[in-house]
């Protein structure tokens, strides 16, 4: 299927079996999502099964949509408050290089690009495309609708009034902070080692370390003495398989890479920042979507043998008894196979493994996963002997 450079009024059908993401380049307006359901009611996007919100995307599990939902509408608005009003700092028109992009969540392939700054100016909202069902297909439609009077006057062609668009930002908002919430207990659960043993329940995979300092030569140390001794970050990570046979990959490395908690591929990575704890949830809710996940970690830069880190990697798994996993060697390589998670018969089954790595392409190779990796050597480590 050739990329489809859309124009205003333009719809192609897109395969309902695959994961998309849609991706938005709009400089600092803001966007969201406008869910209108067959009863007739509407409501902003925060997460429903096969559609979520990460950054500036939308990934998308078609086959995952409830059947009562119709259409969604991706907008973009200069900056607006929780009332629809344009802020002082707004931007006029949209500027050069806006642009927007559908592609194929698994192997990034490219299905239908935008050119928003060439087609429109002038305008403060932009209703910009519907992904819809139509007759048992999905498709998508280029409306590249604008708005001189801003989002207010673009949610009120859709229904909204400006109460209800409030109400709903607001009820977005609980639930981010609900959601946050959650993920504080968690994390302070694992930090006083509380045992979860559930037999329903999400999971969770939490990577905790000690200051461990790294004894790898450094460039720096010609400088600063051989007492500089720069301090290890570490990540996780994971290769995933979904029931359907896609295939990628969840990283705390950067925020492209942390996937979706109610959308493909249901695993999430997060981290906290100045802190020694990295974590991994997986939706259970969508156990029967759900294959197999290979856990990994790795030492991101200065990196010191694994012993030396004190790292431990706790799993908390539904029906499996809570267990930690430490790395073994003495080797530097920076990656380090935690273990293999599957979740085929209704049963969860954990695989210790304990495998180092020099990069993430040779462990792909190594269990042959197949991810198409652009360069061969795609470590995140610059190790300089």
């Amino acid at each position: 299927m050739a990329v489809a450079q859309l124009v205003a009024g333009q719809n192609i059908t897109i395969p309902g079996d695959r994961a998309y993401c849609f991706s938005v380049q709009i400089a600092d307006w803001q966007w969201g999502v406008i869910v209108s359901r067959q009863n007739g009611s509407l409501s902003l996007l925060d997460a429903i099964e096969g559609a979520s919100i990460s950054d500036d995307r939308l990934l998308l599990n078609l086959s995952d949509i409830p059947e009562d939902i119709e259409k969604l509408t991706v907008y973009i608005a200069a900056g607006v408050n929780n009332t629809g009003n344009r802020t002082a700092n707004s931007s006029i028109a949209p500027t050069a290089g806006m642009s927007a992009r559908l592609s194929d969540l698994v192997d990034a392939k490219e299905y239908a690009s935008i050119d928003i700054s060439q087609q429109l100016t002038g305008q403060l909202a932009v209703s910009l495309i519907e992904v819809y069902r139509r007759n048992g297909a999905w498709k998508i439609r280029c409306i590249l609708q604008g708005y001189r009077e801003g989002l207010s006057k673009l949610l009120e062609s859709f229904g909204f009034t400006r109460d209800s668009y409030a109400a709903a930002v607001a009820s977005i908002s609980t639930s981010a902070s609900t959601i946050a919430t959650a993920s504080a207990v968690n994390r302070e659960q694992t930090d006083t080692q509380a045992p979860v043993n559930q037999e329903a329940g999400d999971a969770s995979i939490t990577l905790v370390w000690k200051s461990g300092q790294g004894s790898l030569r450094s460039a720096a140390r010609y400088f600063m003495g051989k007492n500089f001794k720069p301090v290890s970050d570490l990540r996780i990570g994971c290769f995933y398989e979904l029931e359907n046979g896609q295939r990628g990959m969840v990283y705390s490395f950067d925020a492209s890479l942390e996937g979706s908690f109610d959308g493909v591929p249901y695993i999430k990575a997060s981290r906290a920042q100045n802190q020694h704890f990295e974590q991994l949830l997986i939706n259970a809710r969508f156990r029967h979507k759900l294959n197999r996940f290979l856990i990994f970690a790795s030492m991101m830069d200065a990196h010191d043998s694994w012993g030396g880190l004190n790292v431990d990697v706790e799993f908390q798994l539904p029906g499996v008894a809570a267990q930690t996993l430490s790395p073994t060697t003495l080797m530097v390589k920076p990656i380090y196979a935690v273990a293999m998670i599957n979740f085929n018969d209704e049963q969860t089954k954990m695989t210790p493994l304990d495998e180092y790595f020099q990069d993430l392409a040779e462990m792909d190779r190594a269990f042959a996963w197949g991810l198409p990796w652009q360069c061969e050597n795609n470590s995140d480590n610059e190790d300089q002997t």
